[in-house]
């Protein structure tokens, strides 16, 4: 009889999952962007990095940019008052870096006051490095 209600109960379950996320937009958070070059070109492959900050340090998603140079995190809403750093091409927390762009960290997102529960970066430009300048 169990193997029977199985049989009719995962179809229905396998049939009802689509693309598309599917979330309580009161209980998780969205970060989204999309990386291109410094000719427009999307990036692919730059790993991104959301971590939550209140006591500790906590890497609360990753996500790699695809080839339109989109990358997309969902993650839990916090329980207490926290912020939030969003790490691009940074190795601190995904332990990666593509030697090719470079790299930046925004700190201090307040994740409590997100219209829609979701904050989009819209594009950012990743430089190459040798256009880059170091200062001294």
């Amino acid at each position: 009889m169990n193997k029977l209600l199985l049989l009719i109960i995962i179809p229905f379950i396998a049939l009802s999952c689509t693309d598309e996320l599917d979330f309580d937009g009161q209980t998780k958070k969205v970060f989204k962007g999309r990386l291109i070059d410094e000719q427009g070109n999307p990036i692919e492959g730059i790993t991104v990095s959301a971590s939550l900050h209140g006591g500790e340090t906590e890497v609360v998603g990753t996500d790699v940019s695809d080839a339109n140079g989109e990358y997309l995190m969902v993650f839990p809403d916090a329980q207490d008052e926290r912020y939030a750093s969003l790490i691009v091409n940074g190795m601190q927390y995904s332990g990666s870096l593509s030697p090719d762009y470079s790299y930046y960290t925004i700190y201090n997102i307040n994740i409590n006051t997100l219209p829609d529960h979701t904050l989009d970066f819209g594009t950012s430009m990743l430089f190459s490095p040798q256009n880059g300048t170091t200062l001294q």
